[in-house]
């Protein structure tokens, strides 16, 4: 699909911010601010200059991995460090959200570490969570999985557990092959209850009547992207909190 127009524009997608990992550096995300903004250099801001939107695909708060077994009342976990407790990486997660939504529009989606219901699919974060950030009217806080459509463009987004679950019982697939395979079955969770837990509801939420133009999967181990034979667009989103951090730029209109 090519959609006519008159220059490029950019939709950033980054996922795995974890604010408060242990020995978290936190210049990592100014210096993400700044080139979202356009304050890295002349090269850095004709580039920023196209991102018309940012997508944040989950696990924005960090939470160990033994806190992710238990429910959520282990959100508060002592064992959380880098930062002194939750509240305090909300806070700072609110200010960097609020600093990029005075420029330009912001989604959230929730992720298996973030402060909303473990079962897929996963409602939208709190506002209340971020009241500085939610100040602005551009930030909007969406549930996991997430679909829109930008113009003609359409997108359908996760935030990696659906695509983790399955790898579990073919790991000599590559992460946008296991995507591939979900576009197949027309169905976003195959492992689902049994070995994702899902909320109990009358009819399956995760089944896809229409395909995407782009489907996307955030806190991915690594980045891939691939073309399908029916025309989708698959990319694994990397956890940014890993190095080389790295930030995705979808094109919208090639």
């Amino acid at each position: 699909m090519k959609i006519e127009s008159q220059g490029d524009e950019y939709i950033a997608f980054v996922s795995g911010l974890e604010v408060g990992t242990p020995n978290y550096d936190l210049m990592l995300l100014q210096l993400l601010a700044q080139f979202l903004q356009g304050n890295l250099g002349d090269q850095a801001l004709e580039k920023a200059r196209s991102i018309v939107r940012l997508v944040v695909l989950g696990d924005s708060l960090y939470r160990p991995d033994e806190a992710r077994q238990l429910d959520r009342k282990a959100v508060a976990d002592q064992k959380l460090a880098g930062l002194s407790d939750m509240g305090e990486c909300l806070q700072y997660l609110d200010t960097f959200l609020a600093e990029l939504a005075g420029s330009l529009p912001v989604d959230l989606i929730p992720g298996e570490a973030d402060p909303t219901n473990a079962s897929f699919p996963q409602q939208p974060i709190s506002p209340y969570l971020l009241p500085q950030a939610s100040r602005y009217s551009a930030l909007n806080s969406f549930p996991n999985p997430y679909e829109c459509t930008l113009d003609e463009l359409r997108l359908l987004c996760t935030s990696g557990q659906n695509v983790k679950s399955l790898a579990q019982f073919s790991k000599d697939k590559s992460w946008t092959e296991h995507m591939e395979f979900q576009l197949k079955l027309r169905h976003l969770a195959p492992t689902a209850p049994d070995a994702l837990h899902c909320i109990p509801m009358k009819e399956d939420p995760f089944v896809l009547e229409t395909l995407p133009h782009v489907y996307l999967c955030g806190c991915m181990p690594e980045y891939e992207t691939k073309l399908t034979q029916e025309g989708v667009k698959l990319v694994s989103v990397p956890s940014f909190s890993k190095p080389p951090h790295k930030v995705v730029l979808l094109n919208r209109f090639t």
